[in-house]
């Protein structure tokens, strides 16, 4: 299945469909009811109303017959990173990806909930010379780090309110360009004042790749003293559709907006309810937002 109903990308990669909820924003899935209307047709099962955890290897090879570069979602049926995908699984997923980007052009953008999974197995992947299939001889090349992965795969997680923003800090340290989905939107979120404690000690701003590490006393408040950490490359954000769906308020919209502007990290404004129906690519203050990640890329690795 390559065609998407996803503003941002297009292409569809569904290499995973099925899930099992892990939080608030999973209440009322999108895929949820689409895998209930597909329930024993085009590969979806007929266990779980059609959203058992299902890989699919018959789709593996998809991106490498797509001739022109495209933004593909990545398993956006399900979560790649479930912990009933086979870890040999993945790794063919990551090599499809690797290759598809440096034939093809392609940017995949992978997204889960569960980033700790992704980042165990990404970090194996790319530590154990996957990348370029070197193994061995590419860590020696890389100081035992293995090649790094190409800049057209950006890994993601989808985040609802703050709470949840503890999955960015294991998504920044995921090897990779970095992006979070905020949808749906049920509450405030602040990307620039993730963690740390009451007084802002251990606090990250993960727009523009800081950390909050000592604060020096001065005779009108504080001075902050930061590090460098590593930051999200791109930001995309909707309300929650269909029967039931929950309040978004276009405040909350206007802080990530203006928080992405100053950092300069590009914003995606994907969807909002306007009298009882799901607008598009909406105007916020007189313009769409719908500003898209670099298609980028690195050399493959020379080993």
């Amino acid at each position: 299945m390559s065609n998407t109903g996803i503003d941002y990308a297009t292409k569809s990669w569904n290499i995973v469909h099925g899930c099992d909820p892990v939080s608030e924003g999973c209440q009322r899935c999108w895929a949820k009811g689409m895998a209930a209307r597909l329930r024993g047709r085009a590969g979806y099962p007929v266990e779980n109303n059609g959203f058992a955890v299902t890989i699919r290897p018959d789709r593996l090879l998809e991106p490498l017959g797509w001739k022109e570069p495209e933004r593909v979602a990545v398993g956006f049926m399900g979560d790649l990173f479930h912990p009933k995908v086979p870890r040999e699984f993945i790794f063919r997923v990551l090599d499809i990806a690797v290759q598809a980007h440096l034939e093809r052009g392609h940017m995949f953008l992978f997204l889960a909930k569960r980033v700790r999974r992704m980042r165990h197995l990404v970090t194996a992947y790319v530590e154990g010379g996957h990348v370029c299939g070197a193994g061995p001889f590419c860590r020696e090349q890389h100081g035992g780090k293995g090649c790094p992965l190409p800049e057209g795969l950006l890994f993601g997680c989808s985040v609802e309110n703050q709470f949840f923003t503890w999955r960015i800090l294991e998504l920044l340290r995921v090897p990779g360009r970095l992006w979070v989905s905020i949808e749906p939107m049920l509450s405030p979120v602040y990307l620039r004042k993730i963690g740390g404690d009451r007084f802002g000690w251990g606090r990250v701003d993960a727009l523009a790749g800081l950390r909050y590490v000592r604060a020096n006393a001065m005779e009108h408040g504080c001075e902050w003293e930061t590090e460098s950490v590593r930051r999200l490359s791109h930001v995309a954000l909707g309300c929650e559709s269909g029967p039931g769906a929950r309040y978004m308020d276009e405040d909350w919209v206007r802080k990530v907006r203006d928080d992405c502007v100053e950092t300069g990290v590009p914003f995606y404004y994907k969807q909002r309810r306007e009298n009882g129906r799901v607008v598009h690519l909406p105007e916020l203050d007189g313009r769409v937002w719908d500003q898209l990640p670099d298609l980028a890329g690195v050399p493959a690795c020379a080993g």
